[in-house]
């Protein structure tokens, strides 16, 4: 029996999508699209397997984009059945900063 679960973003989470969304239709249309995109293929790969990214030292997943320079940051809430994406982390931010909340 596989576990149904909801997708939360929490508010820092949002932010990021948000300034992201908000930079790429400056440069590109396409682009700004094709990142929201892929966001939502990405949320999709957490839900089949979300302990599949998980980081083995610290109690979250992490998973990259495939094409752009962002790395989804998430935990799992197995009694709430619930993923709570924390951050939508782009690459040139100091690493240290991703698991801050």
């Amino acid at each position: 029996m596989t576990v149904q679960f909801e997708v939360v973003f929490q508010h820092r989470a949002k932010i990021e999508v948000y300034e992201a969304l908000e930079w790429y239709p400056e440069r590109s249309l396409k682009t700004a699209e094709n990142f929201s995109k892929e966001i939502e293929k990405t949320v999709s790969q957490i839900l089949l397997s979300p302990a599949r990214w998980r980081n083995s030292k610290l109690d979250f997943g992490e998973i990259p984009l495939s094409k752009f320079p962002y790395t989804i940051v998430y935990k799992v809430h197995v009694a709430c059945k619930a993923i709570l994406i924390v951050s939508v982390f782009h690459h040139k931010r100091h690493p240290k900063r991703k698991f801050k909340r």
